[in-house]
């Protein structure tokens, strides 16, 4: 018998079995109504005596010979009970021809199986009627003719009587004709009538999916039992990718009844997919476009995000029944110290840019634009800084880091810059990768102008690290956003700093979503409430975020990609308006989501009304429990849709006796009217367990259906385990437990909306120059309403130096301008001059780049000069003993150029250089220097092989 089982569910789950069966019906019908139409006629042949041989042989034109494999019977012993044979053959042939898509498509299809499903039971009916009257009737008034008396036989003629035989015969076929034609005619006019016709469905709990084509085509979850017909409500597997809102107030059952029990069929899936690997590996080959197209109709993986324990410990206890191995699930859990750990900066680096700027400034309480934008595009910068410098090893106690940090941020800049080729070999780089070095340059450049500089003291020295500091004798650098990014390090440290969270975001990475969306796995994730509180929506946030990302980024088709289901519980928390935008598409990614949450109202407050109605047409699939609001209920019962009521209105009149011609009048009509098909209290007050389903059928929007759930049956464990093949289990995992690739670069996904990598790259080129410019415009028009006397503060903050630093910069920026719109020429006698330096050792230049750097000038030389490169972009000031004059027409050009190449100092302060090199040209008066004796000794040297040429 266990050997017979799984020839048996192959032959239930068929989508040919319906199909086989239905047509059989119909061909046994057809022959019971050729049959019994030949014996009609037999009985209008008076020849009730014939049997099939006699018949074959008296029909004409060889009519009889089908009579060979038709039921034909003797017509005067056909027994009885063969109607009721036929009657059951034709409701069973009736009600699967309406399931059975062959024969329910169209109307002219249905109509061929309901005149043959009850034209044959007519028939024979009509058959035994007949058959009845040729013996009660016909018989009797022929025999009439023979009890009369001869004398007076003429006056009733026999042919007569046989003729009033014959009319009583045909009376019966005259009654069914007329009653077959008001039918039609009643048909015709009824407009419900016929849409009832066209799209009636038999549903019963005994009969379960049988007719469906596509049935576990995709992974499909059963939600509940029709509470009218007990048949199972059904969200088919292609329906599932449009969204499931699921709508319940606290108790109502959404997580125990729906959530628990669709992972619970989802496990199932999965256990069918593992078992079906190892034959698609064999009979295709992984990699394979077969192979592909064979498993996008399976479910790999799935997510589940809750804000409580309860629903993920029951999930990873599901899996393990269902023998799914330990290695396939992951469970973040910040309740637990052992808990894996999650990396949300492993991606391209684009999208965890986003990811991380959302979720932040999602968290974020502020109402100021300007603050807002700033703390944005900071933030953006940082995150695509250390994206650039750690790649998938970056973490986010790193970014914490970075604010607290500027000197190693400014480390980082130093490393980056190092690593951009040269102009020319970018430009013969492929268009991807110029815009790539392109990004990278614009980090470099923000950091550089807007970002960071080295910190100075009131005389203007640099000031460095003192000893035992972490970057001891390393110059000093500046934030100059700190002001403006204080809340976004206020965030990252209490992220970074809670000790629940912190077991999460320092453990080894354990979870890899480019895995799960491509080869499989579960993922559990325990935002707590509890421990975590406030931070609790935001790890949510940021994990959803990461998911969304890793499906916007799955390679493949529509048709090639494998199914991954999503369950959030209280959604409201971790939902993002992106995620509406990924509904909108789940179904060309293969991503199944059913969210919960307690009310709609909880929506319209944070994103508006608008959001939450759009938010229910794009997640198309709505369940609602009892309990709800009256607003949410108010704004169901229209979506849930309308039912047309009949009222027979019965009319009444008379007239008093009394006078003289009383009457009486009555009057009978129907009204249809169309009504809610669930009120406001039919929704606010439904019984635990009941809930209103309306559901996409066959890529349709059907109207709402009132279901019964139930809980999940753990009785049949043991059978979840005896499902899945341990085989296979082997196989299956050798293939997961390989390594998957992730690229850095952005993977742009091939459907029809694709764009090309270059557009994608370019539109992020563009976001920056458009975030930089609404920065700096809300900055000018802050500085504007202060000059005005306005007052516009950001938790007390006063941006006198802001302003301050920003005019500096104007006119620093105004005056390189104009540097580099004139071209600088050189006379004879300066190009000679500059040529004594190109024979100047290497070694002697670093030397005197390292004094400019790190020597300490004296107490009186601090008055007259700060460094070198400032004493060429500084007026003269008052010559000591011992200073050297030096003119402009002796600063080498090639001087200047052999400092660019060199690498010894900070990016940051070779800004300094370059732009106290331009203030050089600038001016043409006269500067004096203030030596030490190794500087004097290098210039002496040089100025004797000027002599001595």
């Amino acid at each position: 018998m266990n050997k017979l089982k799984p020839l048996l569910r192959q032959i239930k789950e068929s989508p040919k079995t319906p199909d086989v069966v239905s047509v059989l019906l119909h061909v046994t019908l057809f022959v019971f109504l050729y049959s019994f139409l030949s014996m009609l006629i037999v009985v209008f042949s008076l020849n009730l005596h014939w049997d099939k041989g006699i018949a074959i042989e008296n029909f004409p034109l060889g009519l009889g010979y089908p009579l060979y494999i038709s039921f034909y019977m003797t017509p005067q012993t056909a027994p009885l009970w063969v109607v009721g044979v036929v009657a059951l053959l034709a409701f069973i042939n009736w009600i699967l021809a309406t399931r059975v898509k062959r024969f329910s498509k169209s109307v002219p299809r249905r109509t061929f199986s309901f005149c043959l499903s009850w034209g044959t039971l007519a028939v024979v009916i009509l058959f035994y009627i007949i058959r009845e009257i040729k013996f009660i009737g016909y018989d009797e008034l022929v025999q009439i003719h023979e009890t009369i008396d001869p004398a007076h036989a003429a006056y009733l003629h026999r042919g007569a009587l046989e003729f009033i035989g014959y009319l009583l015969m045909v009376t019966p076929i005259v009654i069914v004709g007329l009653y077959a034609s008001y039918l039609y005619g009643n048909y015709k006019e009824d407009a419900n009538l016929q849409e009832w016709f066209r799209t009636y469905r038999f549903e019963r709990g005994w009969i379960g999916r049988f007719g469906e084509d596509k049935v576990n085509r995709l992974p499909d979850i059963q939600l509940a039992r029709n509470a009218e017909t007990n048949a199972p409500v059904i969200l088919e597997g292609e329906s599932r990718q449009t969204g499931t809102l699921l709508i319940g107030p606290p108790g109502s059952g959404k997580t125990s009844i729906k959530i628990k029990t669709a992972y619970r069929q989802d496990l199932g899936h999965m256990q069918r997919m593992i078992n079906e690997f190892p034959k698609l590996a064999k009979k295709y080959g992984i990699g394979s476009k077969e192979f592909e197209r064979n498993m996008g109709n399976h479910l790999i993986g799935t997510v589940i995000i809750e804000p409580a324990k309860d629903l993920c410990d029951d999930a990873y206890e599901l899996a393990l029944e269902h023998n799914i191995p330990r290695e396939f699930i992951t469970y973040l859990d910040p309740s637990n110290p052992d808990t894996p750990g999650f990396n949300a900066m492993i991606g391209p680096t684009a999208q965890v840019v986003e990811t991380i700027t959302s979720v932040l400034e999602a968290i974020a309480q502020t109402n100021n634009e300007f603050f807002r934008q700033a703390a944005r595009a900071v933030l953006k910068h940082y995150v695509y800084l250390l994206k650039f410098y750690k790649g998938n090893e970056a973490t986010i106690p790193m970014l914490d880091d970075m604010y607290q940090d500027p000197r190693m941020v400014m480390d980082m800049v130093e490393s980056i810059e190092k690593t951009i080729p040269p102009e020319n070999v970018v430009k013969e780089m492929k268009q991807d990768d110029v815009i790539h070095w392109m990004i990278v340059k614009k980090i470099v450049k923000w950091f550089k102008n807007e970002g960071l500089r080295v910190q100075k003291d009131r005389d203007g020295t640099v000031e460095k690290y003192p000893r035992g500091h972490e970057h001891e004798g390393k110059v000093v650098v500046e934030d100059l956003q700190f002001e403006f990014t204080r809340q976004t390090r206020n965030l990252l440290s209490d992220i970074t700093k809670n000790p629940y969270l912190a077991r999460i975001l320092l453990a080894k990475n354990e979870v890899d979503l480019d895995r799960l969306m491509s080869k499989g796995g579960i993922l559990l994730v325990n935002t707590d409430d509890g421990n975590l509180q406030d931070l609790s929506d935001t790890f949510g946030k940021l994990v959803l975020l990461c998911v969304q990302n890793a499906i916007f980024r799955r390679s493949g088709t529509e048709n090639t990609r494998p199914i991954v289901s999503f369950y959030a519980d209280e959604f409201y928390d971790y939902m993002n308006e992106k995620f509406l935008k990924l509904t909108g598409k789940a179904r060309k990614y293969k991503f199944a989501p059913l969210v919960a949450c307690q009310s709609l109202t909880q929506f319209g407050v944070k994103f508006g009304k608008e959001f939450t109605e759009s938010m229910l047409g794009t997640i198309r699939n709505t369940i609602v429990y009892g309990g709800v609001s009256k607003y949410d209920a108010e704004l169901l019962s229209v979506y849930l849709g309308k039912t047309v009521v009949e009222e027979i209105q019965v009319r009444e009149s008379y007239t008093p006796d009394n006078m003289d011609n009383p009457s009486f009048g009555y009057s009978e009509s129907t009204v249809r009217t169309e009504k809610d098909l669930a009120s406001v209290d039919d929704i606010m007050f439904q019984e635990f367990r009941y809930s209103y389903i309306r559901m996409v059928q066959e890529k349709s929007s059907k109207r709402a259906i009132r279901a019964e759930g139930d809980f999940v049956d753990t009785s049949e464990a043991d059978k979840w385990k005896k499902s899945l093949d341990s085989e296979a289990v082997n196989f299956f995992m050798d293939y997961w437990k390989k390594e998957v690739n992730v690229s850095e670069a952005l993977v742009i996904p091939e459907d029809d909306e694709q764009e090309d990598s270059a557009s994608v790259l370019k539109k992020e080129l563009l976001s920056f120059d458009k975030e930089q410019k609404v920065v700096k415009e809300e900055h000018n028009r802050f500085k504007h309403s202060q000059h005005k006397g306005q007052e516009i503060t950001e938790e007390n903050y006063e941006v006198e130096d802001v302003k301050e630093e920003s005019q500096q910069e104007e006119k620093v920026n105004y005056s390189v301008g104009k540097i580099n719109s004139k071209p600088v020429s050189l006379n004879d006698q300066e190009q000679k001059d500059n040529s004594i330096f190109d024979d100047v050792p290497k070694e002697d230049l670093e030397y005197l780049q390292e004094k400019r750097e790190h020597q300490t000038p004296s107490a009186d030389l601090k008055r007259h000069t700060v460094s070198f490169s400032h004493a060429f972009g500084q007026k003269t000031r008052q010559n000591d003993e011992g200073s050297v004059a030096v003119s402009k027409k002796a600063a080498p050009a090639s001087f200047t150029a052999m400092m660019k190449e060199q690498k010894t100092s900070s990016p940051l302060e070779q800004v300094t250089v370059v732009q106290d090199e331009k203030y050089e040209h600038a001016t043409q008066e006269l500067k004096s220097v203030e030596l030490g004796n190794e500087s004097m000794e290098l210039l002496k040297k040089i100025m004797s092989k000027k002599n001595g040429n």
